[in-house]
């Protein structure tokens, strides 16, 4: 688990134990994973889910879940809609974008569809 700072349309807000987290543009993400049911190609904004503040038994419950294309109410799911999305880690970690791994990852910043930089 790592911290994150994560700035979604410039509000911020601090998730200290995250142990999953996707920012996608679709609505599949990581081999056939549901994060955002109600979520539609034509949408122009990004989707933000957090899986954060609890353990490994509970993260893959909450994953299940999400394979199933159910969106669970739980306080340690966070989904997240905007445009500019961005995000600050505490320690260095390694993500997947698009199928290739990056290591050493400190920050991540992504726009919606038609959003000028």
């Amino acid at each position: 688990p790592v911290g994150v700072k994560v700035s979604v349309d410039r509000a911020l807000q601090h998730y200290a134990s995250v142990r999953f987290l996707s920012v996608m543009q679709g609505r599949y993400c990581q081999g056939g994973l549901i994060p955002d049911p109600t979520r539609r190609r034509t949408d122009e904004t990004l989707s933000l889910v957090v899986i954060h503040g609890c353990g490994r038994v509970k993260t893959n419950h909450l994953l299940r879940q999400l394979r199933k294309g159910r969106l669970p109410k739980s306080r340690h799911l966070t989904l997240l809609r905007g445009w500019d999305v961005r995000l600050v880690f505490d320690a260095p970690v390694s993500l997947s974008t698009d199928g290739e791994r990056r290591n050493g990852v400190t920050e991540v910043a992504a726009r919606g569809k038609n959003t000028k930089w």
